[in-house]
C-alpha cells in the first residue's frame, strides 16, 4: 500500500474532480424573461439558456405555440469555453458548451399568457425548462402622438414599384421626453404580396434609425426629421421610406401599424450633473387598417414584346460584338434596358417576339438572366445568322405598362448593319494537291493543271503531298474497319498498374531512406530501446522484473507520466519488500495494464535532451 500522505492526496483530488464531472455531464435549461410590465403588440424578449449538451449537433427544440400570441425564434448563439485546472501538478482540461436561444413573444390580446415548457433533445439526452406566465395589458395612448402609414390611394398594378412612407408625428414638448421606441408594421410581413427595397432619403438628412419588428427580425429603417406646424402646434415629424413592388393581383387587408415609445415623466441628476431619466412610462400609437387593391395589366392591347415591366421612361440599347460574319456564326448581343421601374424583377421578352425573325436568326429558347448595374439591367445573348441574305440586326422592341396612362408603351433599339458571307462546305474535290514531277508524261493530266506552274526549286523544297482526289471523306461506321489491332502486352491495364505501383514504392523507399538519414542517431537508438522496454513490460510476470524494466524509462524517454510511473514503482516495491514475499512476487493484470499504458505513451529521447 502507498504512504498515508499519498492516499490522502488521491482522496482530496477525487473530491475536487467529481463535482466538476457531475456538473459537466448534467443537461439543464432555464428561462430568462425581460422585466414587465408587458403590453400587447409590444415584443417581449425571452432567452433560454441550455447547458450540458455536446457542441454538435445543435439540440432540437420543441415548444407549444402560446394562445393569442406569436412566439418566434430569432437566433441561436452557441458558446464554447475551455478551462484548465492544475491540482498537485496534474493538469486537467474541461470544456463547457452553452446554447442561448433568443425568442420574441408578441401578444395579441389582453390576458395572461403561458409560455413553455421548452424541451431540448440531442441524441439520447434531453433537458426541459419550466413554464412562465406573463400578464399583458393595453398601452396607454397619447394625444401628443400620431402614426401614419402613407400608401397609394389608387389601386396599384402588378410589377409597379411605389414609395411608401411611415410618419411619426410628435409634439415638440413630447420629443424632449421620448426615449426608446419600437414599431410594428404588419405590411412589411406580407412578403407573399409585396417585395420591399430600401431607398435613400433625398432633400433631408438621415440622422437616426427606427427599429421595426418583423417576422424575419428587427429592421433598422433609416429616418429623417423635419418640423411642421399643425393647428398652430409645433410638431416634429419622423419619416422613414421604403420601395414596395406588388407581386400578384388581388385585394389585401393591411393590419394597422403600431408604435410603442417610452416617455420620461421624472428626471434626476447623474454623477456628472447631467439629466437622466428617473421614471418612464410606456405609450402606444396605432394607425388604422387599410385595404390595398392590386390589378394585373390588361390583356387587351398587350404587345407581344411585353414581359411584365411596369413603370415609365424605358429605353433599350443593343450592341453586337461583330458585324462581319459567315452564315451560321454566333453573334453576341449586349442588351441594356433603363427606366423608372423595378429593374431587378424585369425580364427580357423572347427575341423572336421582339423583332428577330426565326427564319433569319436562331435565338436561345431558355430565359436569360440579367444583371442590374447603376440603374441599368444588362443582358448578354448569343444568336446565329441563318443565311447570307440577312443585312442587319433589326430594331428590337421592348414594351411596358404605364400606371399613369393605364396603357402600354413601346420603345425600339437602333438597327445594326451586318455583312454576312455564305458558309462554304469543303469537299474532296476542293483539296489542292502538289503537282507530280511526272505530270508532263500524262497530257490529259497536264492539261488540267494551272497555267502558272511552280518553279522546280519550289517543288524540290516542298514536302511530299498526299493525293486525296477520289478519296472517300465520309464518316466510316463499319466496325470491322474501325476495330483496333491487338496491342502489345506491356500496354494493357495490368502491366501499367504494376509499373505505377513500382514507381510509388521507389518514391516511398527513397523518402524513408532520406528521413532515416536526417534522423538523429541517438533518437533512433532511444526508439529501439523503448520498443524493447515495451515488449519486456508486456511479458513481465513479477514485480521485480517489472520494476527493473520500468526504471530504464528515465534514461530512454524524455516525456512520460511521471506521477503514474512513480505510483507503479511504489506499488512494486511494496510487493517486493512485503514480509514473507518471494524474490519476484507475481503482479495482477491491473498493475501490468497501468505499466503498459505508461510505456506506450512515453516519448523516445534521452531525458537530458
Amino acid at each position: 500500500m502507498g504512504s498515508p500522505s499519498h492516499i490522502c492526496r488521491q482522496f482530496v483530488c477525487g473530491l475536487v474532480v467529481i463535482p466538476f464531472a457531475l456538473c459537466a455531464a448534467a443537461q439543464q435549461a432555464r428561462l430568462q424573461v425581460s422585466d414587465g410590465p408587458h403590453y400587447i403588440e409590444v415584443p417581449v424578449s425571452i432567452q433560454v439558456v441550455v447547458d450540458g449538451f455536446a457542441q454538435e449537433p445543435e439540440p432540437r427544440v420543441e415548444v407549444a405555440d402560446p394562445e393569442d400570441a406569436t412566439l418566434k425564434l430569432v437566433r441561436v448563439n452557441p458558446n464554447v469555453s475551455t478551462s484548465i485546472q492544475i491540482i498537485n501538478g496534474k493538469m486537467s482540461r474541461s470544456k463547457t458548451v452553452r446554447f442561448v436561444y433568443q425568442y420574441r413573444l408578441q401578444a395579441r390580446a389582453k390576458k395572461r399568457i403561458r409560455v413553455g415548457p421548452f424541451r431540448f433533445t440531442q441524441g439520447g439526452t434531453s433537458a426541459q425548462t419550466g413554464t412562465v406566465n406573463l400578464d399583458f395589458g393595453n398601452l396607454p395612448s397619447s394625444d401628443d402622438l400620431q402614426l401614419r402609414l402613407i400608401l397609394p390611394e389608387q389601386p396599384i398594378w402588378v410589377g409597379q414599384r411605389v414609395k411608401i412612407d411611415l410618419e411619426w408625428w410628435l409634439t415638440a414638448e413630447f420629443a424632449e421626453r421620448v426615449g426608446r421606441r419600437v414599431a410594428r408594421v404588419p405590411l412589411f410581413d406580407l412578403v407573399d404580396w409585396f417585395r420591399f427595397e430600401p431607398t435613400e432619403e433625398t432633400g433631408t438628412q438621415v440622422r437616426n434609425t427606427l427599429n421595426i419588428e418583423t417576422n424575419s427580425g428587427t429592421l433598422e429603417l433609416p429616418i429623417s426629421v423635419r418640423r411642421e406646424v399643425l393647428d398652430k402646434e409645433p410638431y416634429v415629424v419622423v419619416r422613414g421610406s421604403r420601395l414596395m413592388t406588388a407581386l400578384k393581383a388581388g385585394k389585401v387587408t393591411v393590419p394597422p401599424a403600431v408604435l410603442a415609445a417610452e416617455e420620461t415623466i421624472r428626471w434626476r441628476r447623474d454623477f456628472f450633473g447631467q439629466q437622466v431619466p428617473a421614471d418612464v412610462r410606456q405609450v402606444r400609437i396605432k394607425d388604422d387598417s387599410r385595404e390595398v387593391e392590386i390589378k394585373a395589366p390588361p390583356v387587351a392591347g398587350r404587345p407581344t414584346s411585353f414581359a411584365g415591366a411596369v413603370g415609365s421612361g424605358f429605353t433599350i440599347d443593343v450592341q453586337a460584338d461583330r458585324s462581319v460574319v459567315q452564315a451560321g456564326d454566333p453573334i453576341r448581343l449586349r442588351i441594356a434596358i433603363r427606366g423608372d421601374g423595378a429593374l431587378d424583377t424585369l425580364s427580357l421578352p423572347a427575341l423572336a417576339k421582339s423583332g428577330l425573325a426565326p427564319t433569319d436568326f436562331k435565338t436561345p429558347g431558355s430565359a436569360t438572366t440579367g444583371l442590374v448595374e447603376n440603374g441599368t439591367k444588362r443582358f448578354e445573348i448569343d444568336v446565329r445568322v441563318m443565311h447570307e441574305g440577312v443585312r442587319e440586326i433589326p430594331p428590337l422592341t421592348f414594351s411596358w405598362f404605364s400606371p399613369q396612362s393605364g396603357s402600354y408603351d413601346t420603345t425600339r433599339s437602333r438597327p445594326i448593319a451586318l455583312s454576312v458571307r455564305a458558309a462554304r462546305v469543303v469537299s474532296a474535290t476542293d483539296v489542292v494537291r502538289q503537282p507530280s514531277p511526272n505530270a508532263a508524261a500524262d497530257p490529259g493530266e497536264a492539261a488540267a493543271l494551272p497555267s502558272s506552274k511552280p518553279k522546280s526549286e519550289d517543288l524540290a523544297e516542298a514536302p511530299s503531298a498526299i493525293d486525296l482526289t477520289g478519296a472517300e471523306l465520309s464518316i466510316v461506321t463499319d466496325r470491322e474497319r474501325l476495330a483496333v489491332r491487338e496491342m502489345p502486352w506491356y500496354t494493357n491495364a495490368f502491366a501499367q498498374g504494376v509499373a505505377y505501383a513500382l514507381g510509388v514504392v521507389c518514391l516511398l523507399s527513397g523518402w524513408w531512406q532520406g528521413r532515416r538519414g536526417r534522423e538523429d542517431p541517438r533518437l533512433r537508438a532511444s526508439r529501439r530501446k523503448l520498443n524493447t522496454i515495451r515488449r519486456t513490460v508486456r511479458a513481465a510476470s513479477g514485480a521485480r522484473d517489472l520494476a527493473t524494466v520500468l526504471r530504464q524509462l528515465a534514461t530512454v524517454c524524455r516525456d512520460f507520466d511521471r506521477r503514474e510511473y512513480e505510483a507503479i514503482l511504489d506499488h512494486c516495491d511494496n510487493l517486493i519488500y512485503a514480509p514473507g514475499a518471494s524474490v519476484n512476487p507475481p503482479i495482477d493484470s491491473t498493475l501490468q495494464s497501468r505499466a503498459i499504458a505508461v510505456a506506450e505513451t512515453a516519448v523516445p529521447g534521452s531525458s537530458d535532451d
